[in-house]
């Protein structure tokens, strides 16, 4: 039987099933059928070569098995990948504590926040980093800007004074190891512990590397903790214990967190104290 429906196709009047697609399209079941019609790859509908809002390779790799192809419906209502931006055709991927959503290829190939460790298109300072962190860690000036602080608050409180100048450079913890296992450095941390920054001292001068992204109270902790081995290296025995080394290097940081309000942070590092009655710090 003909129905007033006409196909979205190919024009002419529905004989039989009519079949219905999203936007209120509808078409015949020959069109439907037809291998040789490019369709939609979410709901189906027969595609016109104007109709196609969005494609993609079927395999990135073999370009020879053709296009997903989308009609505007379906494009307008699968999420987007927060990462690349690209309508998500699989399985919608996300992350504990985060609101985006992702893609395959986003979520296994990345770029990722080297902060947060997420999907990103986002750069600062020459590291990849998502926007949520950008938002709310430092930039290389603004570490720079609190260094001169944190050296100002030990040298007026706690007489902490270090003769030597000090490089201030921020760096991926990557690259943090990389330094490491590559120069003959003294007064360096090991792998597990090169979360946030380390301090050494190569025979010629001082740098303390921070890991580039840290939050405002990562940064004065971790400053100020590199700050004060600066000063053993100029004031303290080479050969001390690393309780002495690691606990005084902390005792600045503890300082230094309380002098600029941060309470809370004085809080943690008492009960983190609190929890390691043997001095390990």
């Amino acid at each position: 039987f003909h129905t007033a429906d006409r196909c979205v196709y190919c024009g002419q009047p529905i004989v039989g099933k009519v079949y219905e697609f999203p936007g209120g399209k509808k078409a015949c079941k020959w069109c439907v059928q037809d291998s040789t019609i490019e369709h939609c790859y979410i709901c189906g509908v027969p595609l016109k070569p104007g109709d196609v809002a969005y494609e993609e390779p079927r395999d990135k790799y073999n370009p020879r098995k053709g296009t997903k192809q989308l009609c505007a419906a379906c494009f307008k209502a699968r999420p987007k990948c927060s990462c690349c931006g690209k309508p998500i055709l699989g399985l919608v991927y996300t992350f504990e504590g985060r609101e985006g959503k992702y893609c395959f290829d986003c979520k296994t190939h990345g770029p990722f926040c080297e902060v947060c460790e997420v999907p990103t298109q986002g750069k600062r300072d020459g590291m990849w980093i998502c926007k949520r962190c950008q938002e709310n860690t430092l930039s290389q000036s603004q570490v720079d800007s609190l260094f001169r602080l944190i050296v100002t608050t030990l040298e007026d409180s706690l007489r902490f004074l270090v003769w030597s100048e000090i490089q201030i450079q921020g760096a991926t913890r990557a690259d943090m190891v990389s330094i490491r296992n590559g120069s003959n450095l003294g007064f360096v941390k090991s792998d597990e512990t090169l979360s946030s920054g380390f301090f050494c001292y190569d025979g010629e001068g001082l740098c303390i590397y921070h890991r580039k992204g840290l939050a405002l109270s990562e940064a004065i902790h971790s400053l100020a903790h590199e700050y004060g081995h600066a000063w053993q290296l100029e004031n303290a025995p080479r050969m001390q214990s690393r309780i002495l080394s690691e606990g005084l290097a902390e005792w600045a940081a503890y300082k230094v967190l309380g002098y600029l309000g941060k309470q809370a942070e004085v809080e943690a590092m008492r009960r983190r104290m609190e929890d390691k009655p043997n001095g390990d710090v």
